[in-house]
């Protein structure tokens, strides 16, 4: 502590602080997960309109989240990190399907409500589900510990379409 390093003996409370970010997510409680970022950035995603595909689809994203916090954590200098094995929709691989759905059909109604029932659709029929892991950084900041803004939560945010 003499040299102004702040040095992590016991990250107790992480596994928790993981958890409590995964919940936010998937209920899309944005604020609590606001708070529980460090910087208290503004985190809600584009999500379109209501009715949108792209709401449908990032809800059903929401809805599909499954996780478990992996046993071991790695402390990197001022850092935790925690290592997050989850399942989820692959919105890559269900715009996939959506998108030959709507080859297969007329194009005579409104583009809109086309790709809203395509996506309603796909979901009734194929829902595929991906495997990923992802590695969350946490920091200590006034007790407490803060989630730190990077690619990995651009990318837990996304569904996994940003990588």
């Amino acid at each position: 502590g003499l040299s102004g390093k702040v040095l992590i003996t016991d990250p107790e409370g992480i596994r928790e602080s993981a958890d409590a970010v995964m919940n936010a997510i998937q209920s899309g409680d944005w604020n609590a997960l606001e708070d529980m970022v460090l910087g208290n950035p503004d985190l809600i995603p584009a999500t379109g309109e209501e009715g949108s595909a792209e709401r449908i689809i990032y809800y059903a994203y929401q809805e599909s989240l499954r996780w478990t916090c992996k046993e071991e954590f790695q402390i990197q200098g001022s850092y935790v990190t925690q290592r997050i094995s989850l399942t989820c929709l692959d919105i890559r691989r269900l715009t996939s399907a959506v998108a030959e759905t709507l080859a297969e059909s007329a194009l005579s109604e409104d583009r809109t409500q086309l790709l809203r029932s395509a996506t309603e659709q796909v979901l009734v029929t194929y829902v595929p589900i991906v495997e990923q892991e992802i590695t969350l950084f946490f920091l200590r900041e006034k007790g407490q510990w803060k989630l730190v803004p990077n690619t990995a939560l651009q990318t837990l945010l996304s569904g996994f379409t940003v990588l």
